[in-house]
């Protein structure tokens, strides 16, 4: 066919340069309008049309190689390759290697994501914004991996707190509640009383002179100070120098109850001496020597 056309198209030319008339092959249009295509083993196309065509030959056409790439999907793959770069997955891992190194991987044993990589965080993780700055300021605290690591603890102070006043305290004042802040207030014992002290109850025991506080089991009370009771000798539970006075010359006898002042005159007239032997006198002269 393809020799067939070159000497028909010379023919042609050589008969309208002659003014003769071409060859029938060139008055029948359907030989240029695809309805004879040449056989694809003469090298035409098997087809009339370029739908056919492609089909006849497996070619796509343009529009459908860029739907083809649009909506491309892996289906199975497990590894996309591009030169020294390549991105491989499957049912365990996933790695990306650019110019030959890995940067980044993900071992689903394991369920460690491990990035080889400087890290630029733009939004927020899990809601917390500036991620990059507040890790890195708890970085300049120290190693966090080791004990102690805090090498330098920020500075707190009481002027730093919302409950607390900014009125500069004084040596020996101490923080009080106000009742809308903490303030520094100055201790002072004037205002109070012994009895403001929980375990002392000077209200329901009268106080006199003298008295000291003694345990009742429950609380401090007053009470008389019996510690210096015994200054005379009244003050002994069983002598009554009261009832009658001692005056010079008296001695204390036993009166069957207690023992009280006596004249000798009264001890000696109530003894019957007259009938008195030297035996009834209980007297000891001791050793007389020779």
């Amino acid at each position: 066919m393809a020799s067939r056309l070159k000497s028909d198209f010379r023919t042609a030319g050589n008969a309208t340069r002659f003014g003769g008339q071409p060859p029938s092959f060139y008055l029948d249009a359907s030989n240029f309008t695809g309805t004879n295509g040449l056989t694809i083993n003469a090298g035409g196309t098997g087809a009339s049309t370029a739908s056919d065509a492609r089909t006849n030959l497996s070619l796509y056409s343009k529009s459908e190689i860029d739907t083809k790439v649009s909506t491309a999907t892996l289906g199975n793959a497990n590894v996309i390759v591009n030169g020294n770069n390549n991105i491989t997955v499957d049912s365990s891992s996933i790695k990306m290697t650019l110019n030959g190194t890995e940067h980044f991987s993900w071992d689903a044993s394991t369920a460690y994501l491990n990035i080889n990589a400087n890290i630029v965080l733009t939004g927020t993780i899990d809601g917390i914004s500036n991620v990059a700055g507040k890790a890195h300021a708890a970085n300049s605290w120290g190693d966090h991996r080791t004990v102690g690591y805090l090498t330098a603890v920020p500075l707190f102070a009481t002027s730093t707190l919302t409950d607390v006043g900014d009125t500069s305290p004084t040596t020996g004042q101490y923080l009080a509640w106000s009742g809308t802040e903490y303030s520094p207030v100055s201790l002072s014992l004037s205002s109070f009383g012994i009895n403001d002290l929980n375990d002392i109850d000077t209200e329901n025991y009268s106080v006199g002179i003298g008295n000291v506080l003694k345990w009742n089991g429950a609380k401090w009370i007053p009470d008389t100070d019996k510690s210096n009771a015994v200054q005379t000798i009244n003050d002994l539970n069983d002598v009554d120098t009261q009832s009658i006075a001692p005056s010079l010359n008296r001695v204390l006898t036993w009166t069957g109850a207690e023992w009280a002042p006596r004249k000798l005159d009264d001890i000696v007239s109530s003894l019957n001496l007259t009938t008195a032997t030297l035996n009834d006198l209980n007297v000891d002269f001791g050793i007389i020597p020779d």
